[in-house]
């Protein structure tokens, strides 16, 4: 694609660029992706674009800005950016229109220096301002139309268009307004003062965001005399039925009466409805039964108030999702919809499938919680609680032969201290780690000790390609317990003498690696176990994956990946 392309996440940091992006960025794919954009564009912060990327974020509204952006080395080039809410957060399609916007700097000197060959031009130039008011006419509008610039106070520059011909227009000055230094053919017609209509061809572009101009610029001959009135006015009505039709979105007009006068082939289709059916007839009489609609209430509210409206509802006379805008005018109304039901379908399918996800996340995670509790009972039970037993059995007998005393006491006190010892390996085991003052590493390594090393393990660590910052505080403390979940299936099945202990990061990637040399096991026996049930579902909620090499007498290896971008 040439248009670049970036994915922010909720903290504002890139998760994705494109190769175009990297390139208008002034900085590699590795000094973007996992940085903020106000670490690499200070400043940033307080710029129009972010106020619009933090109402995308917050408010999650979609948005297009042209945009002036000054890059840290002081250089300023131009951007299109569109800019849109997905779930990772916010997504920004951008173009350089760079060389447009110099191309049209100088365009406007070249129209200033030769601003004397219009005034004496039989072509007519009209400026208009963005609410469509006259602020110059060329002297030949005057000699050509008859109306003087004092005739022309108070009016916009439209309203002297035919009144067919205004609602073509109406439907089109957005699509205008919204691509800037684009010029549009026009062919129309024009009230002369006497009355009667001239023919005028010419073009019409959008540059009041050109600092020499600052106007929407209208350029027109008078072509009357060379066609027919009749065989004007159909090419005229082909021309602009061909441009509503190539409109990807269903394209109606209306009057103020509520009367169809145009529709083009997408609507026609969206609606069903053969072509030219709809056009004369009145919109409250052909779909009655869609009179307490969303969409035909905020027709008529629209009308009503002269204020333009947007729906997203669901039709039960089309049986489709719709969403459209609606835009007023003196004339009446002009309608642009879309068939948005595919992707509601996704939506839904998207909103369930979470859902199932959730759900499998949440079992799995009762389940082991389930398993601790059953674990902690068996050690209080078995452990615990069979040294308190005897203990009481030792004082009972120090009771009653007291001449026994410091034997018993000696008893006593050794059994109170291997029950604080047992209560000590319980709590380290539901105590969460202290990721604020050790690193994952010495956690890891800590455990090992208390864990493997304690039963007779030899354990081989190597963490040189591990790099701690790149890790979140919920993804070490998911992988502490991972390695904890393993180090338990070691020592309770496993037979084994060594383990090997590997943890490596990249820019993309983290890689765990824990293999031992016991035992192994069969294929068909470790997927069933609740402790990698459970490893895989604390994975799943940071997208790792996990996989498993085993075989019976061939030891027991889990690597462990999780994705950091």
């Amino acid at each position: 694609m040439i248009e670049g392309v970036q994915i922010i996440d909720y903290n504002w940091r890139y998760v994705y660029v494109n190769d175009s992006l990297v390139a208008d960025s002034k900085y590699s794919r590795e000094e973007l992706v996992g940085y903020t954009m106000m670490e690499k564009y200070p400043g940033i912060e307080n710029t129009e674009m972010f106020t619009l990327l933090k109402e995308c974020m917050i408010e999650r509204k979609k948005g297009f800005i042209e945009n002036e952006f000054t890059f840290p080395n002081g250089s300023i080039e131009f951007f299109e950016l569109s800019i849109q809410p997905v779930p990772e957060g916010v997504f920004i399609l951008s173009l350089n229109i760079t060389d447009r916007k110099k191309a049209l700097a100088q365009l406007a000197a070249s129209e200033v220096k030769f601003r004397s060959l219009f005034e004496n031009n039989n072509d007519i130039v009209t400026m208009l301002d963005t609410d469509l008011n006259i602020i110059y006419r060329s002297p030949s509008a005057t000699r050509l139309l008859g109306w003087t610039d004092e005739d022309m106070l108070g009016i916009r520059g439209i309203d002297n268009i035919h009144p067919i011909d205004r609602i073509i227009f109406n439907g089109c000055i957005n699509d205008i307004k919204k691509n800037p230094g684009v010029p549009f053919d026009i062919c129309f017609r024009m009230k002369h003062k006497l009355g009667h209509y001239l023919i005028i061809d010419g073009s019409i572009n959008n540059l009041l965001e050109d600092e020499n101009i600052q106007a929407i610029v209208f350029n027109f001959r008078d072509v009357t005399e060379k066609k027919k009135a009749a065989d004007e006015l159909v090419a005229s009505e082909r021309q602009y039925s061909n441009l509503i039709d190539r409109i990807s979105d269903g394209f109606m007009s209306l009057d103020n009466d509520l009367r169809i006068t145009y529709v083009n082939s997408v609507a026609e289709k969206m609606f069903d409805t053969p072509s030219g059916y709809l056009t004369g007839k009145k919109l409250y009489e052909e779909y009655s039964r869609g009179i307490d609609s969303v969409i035909y209430n905020s027709i008529v509210e629209s009308l009503k108030t002269k204020k333009p409206k947007r729906v997203d509802t669901f039709s039960d006379v089309f049986q489709k999702w719709i969403i459209g805008s609606i835009y007023p005018s003196s004339t009446g109304l002009t309608c642009f919809f879309r068939d948005n039901t595919e992707y509601k379908k996704m939506e839904q399918e998207l909103q369930e499938q979470q859902h199932q996800e959730q759900s499998k996340l949440i079992s799995a995670t009762l389940e082991a919680q389930e398993k601790e509790r059953n674990a902690i009972g068996i050690e209080l039970h078995d452990n615990v609680n069979q040294i308190l037993v005897g203990t009481t059995m030792f004082l009972s007998m120090l009771k009653k032969k007291p001449e026994k005393d410091d034997e018993l006491i000696t008893e006593c006190i050794d059994h109170i201290k291997q029950a604080i010892n047992e209560n000590r390996k319980i709590a380290h085991i539901l105590v969460s780690p202290d990721m604020g003052n050790k690193h994952l590493t010495e956690q890891i390594s800590s455990l090992s000790g208390n864990m493997l090393q304690a039963n007779g393990i030899k354990t081989i660590a190597n963490f040189d390609d591990y790099n701690n910052r790149l890790l979140s505080k919920d993804m070490k403390v998911a992988l502490y317990r991972i390695v904890q979940e393993q180090f338990t299936n070691i020592i309770k099945y496993a037979e084994a003498k060594e383990v090997n202990i590997k943890l490596e990061t990249t820019n993309k990637l983290l890689r765990m690696r824990i293999a031992d040399n016991g035992k192994g096991m069969d294929g068909d026996t470790f997927t069933h176990g609740i402790g990698l049930r459970n490893i895989g579902s604390r994975l799943s909620v940071f997208g790792g994956d996990m996989k498993v090499k085993t075989s019976s007498g061939k030891g027991f290896e889990l690597v462990v990946e999780i994705p950091l971008s």
